[in-house]
Parts: structure tokens; C-alpha cells; sequence
């Protein structure tokens, strides 16, 4: 599909059939965009932090690039703030339903940072959600102008349903899990299909050879998974559980695996590259 003009898009286009859903749904998927802002009233030490964090991310992405076959090349050496605009810009053109960003839009917490990626969330013309990443852990009040007061964030398109979490430390504790479940199970109960959408990708029985490829830092699941978040990846394993799909950020690549039978996991990979998915979730 030919999506956009500008070189820096790297736009992969999936289409994810998915049982008991009645049109057709476009999810526009970003991750891992790792903003990090100094103004002209940053106080010098947080401009010389920023610095020295954007200067240490060219030689990241670089790796990253390569490892996914992502493109990084000179359209793609700008600075995430450039990138961030490139992106309203580009969902505003073209209206999919929904902006989806599976955390890591910032590196570090700072006013500035979140207040410019709140400016530019203020620009977005269409539905928005915004899961919190490992990069985005404490000042809890901070962000709840954008990801709500409720355990679980919830954007409904047709039946289709994103369910939204936070899992940036990793663990899906007891209480979060049973908010899930009853979010998802409500969901079915009117009818909807329930997408979940977090930061880490979760490992499973069913996945583990696909997913060999990633450091377990990467991945919810394994064999530092504590109790109770494998009480959450046995739940997701379950034939009634009604969760059709999961998709995530954090790998830094676009990756597709199977975490139960016949239900996909897609991560995003790295905004900072361009690198972002359409998703057409399509009935069958």
C-alpha cells in the first residue's frame, strides 16, 4: 500500500483477520519514539543530559535499524521532535481511526518533554491512546492527562475494542490482571472484540522459538516472570479468553508472533527510524 511520499516512513501494512468483528478497523501503530526536549528555560544540566542521551541514541538506532532491516539513511537522521510532527501530520492526512503508541514517546521524564508531546497530542484530529513504556515509569500524576485515571484505557471502533495498560515494569500484578479480564469479558458480553495494547511483548509456550531472537529483557514472560504475571499469560493461553490480539512496542523492530493459537502478537518498531505499521483488522 502506498501510504506516504515522504522518505522517512518506513509504513509496514498488516492485515490481522479476526473472528466476530463487522467492518473493518485501521489501527496506525507507532513505538519507542524516545523524546527527550531541552528549552531555552531547561536549566544547563538537563541540556547537557539531553545532548548527551540524543547523541547516544544515533549509534542505537543504528543498531536497531540493521538488526530489523529497517532503513537508516539521511531521511532518517532527524531529531524526534521532527519526527513527532511528521507523524500528526500524517494521521491527520490520512484518518485511520485510531493513533496508537505503545510507550516509550519519551527517553526521560522532564516538563518540557511531556508538555511537548502533550502540544503535539492536542494537534492529533482523530482518536488517540497512549500506553506507558519502560522509559515512562514514576511521575504517575504526570501522566494522567493522557492516559486517564482508570487501570485500563478503552477505545471503542465498531466492535472492535483497544484496551489499553500499563505493563512498563514488566509484571502484570493480580489487580490490573483482574481489571483486564473484566474489561475484556464486559467487551465480549456487548459484543465487542477486545485488542490489547501494552508495552512488552509477553513470551509464551506458543511463542518461544519466534521470539528466541530477543534478550529476555525484552519480553514479559520466561523464567524471571514473577507469580502473578503468569497467572496473566495463563489467562491470555485460555480458549475463552477473548483478547483477539496484543500489540506492543519495546523490541525496537516490527515482529509478529503467535502468543496463543490463531492470535497474533505485533510489536512496532522503532519511531525513531520512521518505522510504524497500519493494522487492518478485518472480519472474517
Amino acid at each position: 500500500m502506498f501510504y506516504t511520499n515522504d522518505p522517512y516512513f518506513q509504513v509496514r501494512e498488516r492485515v490481522i483477520p479476526v473472528q466476530g468483528l463487522k467492518e473493518e478497523v485501521q489501527i496506525f501503530h507507532m513505538s519507542d519514539l524516545h523524546l527527550i526536549v531541552a528549552d531555552e528555560n531547561s536549566t544547563e544540566e538537563w541540556k547537557a543530559f539531553a545532548k548527551k542521551q540524543r547523541d547516544a541514541w544515533q549509534g542505537v538506532r543504528l543498531s536497531f535499524a540493521k538488526l530489523y532491516g529497517d532503513a537508516y539513511d539521511e531521511p532518517h537522521l532527524i531529531q524526534p521532535e521532527e519526527a513527532l510532527a511528521k507523524y500528526i501530520s500524517l494521521v491527520n492526512e490520512k484518518r485511520p481511526h485510531c493513533l496508537l503508541m505503545t510507550g516509550d514517546m519519551l527517553n526521560d521524564f522532564s516538563t518540557e518533554t511531556i508538555d511537548f508531546l502533550g502540544d503535539g497530542l492536542q494537534k492529533v484530529e482523530i482518536p488517540w491512546m497512549w500506553v506507558r513504556g519502560n522509559h515512562e515509569v514514576g511521575n504517575d500524576e504526570a501522566y494522567l492527562p493522557y492516559t486517564g485515571e482508570g487501570t485500563v484505557q478503552i477505545l471503542r471502533f465498531g466492535n472492535l475494542s483497544l484496551l489499553g495498560i500499563d505493563n512498563s515494569r514488566k509484571k502484570i500484578p493480580r489487580e490490573l490482571s483482574e481489571a483486564v479480564k473484566a474489561a475484556a469479558q464486559q467487551e465480549k458480553d456487548q459484543g465487542n472484540v477486545p485488542v490489547l495494547a501494552m508495552h512488552i511483548p509477553v513470551k509464551t509456550p506458543h511463542n518461544t522459538a519466534e521470539t528466541s531472537i530477543f534478550n529476555p529483557y525484552f519480553l514479559l514472560g520466561g523464567d524471571d516472570v514473577d507469580a502473578e504475571s503468569a497467572e496473566f499469560l495463563a489467562y491470555l493461553q485460555e480458549e475463552t479468553c477473548p483478547i483477539a490480539a496484543i500489540l506492543c512496542g519495546h523490541v525496537h523492530g516490527h515482529h509478529i508472533s503467535e502468543y496463543a493459537p490463531g492470535k497474533q502478537q505485533i510489536c512496532c518498531s522503532s519511531a525513531m527510524v520512521g518505522a510504524c505499521a497500519l493494522l487492518r483488522f478485518v472480519p472474517v
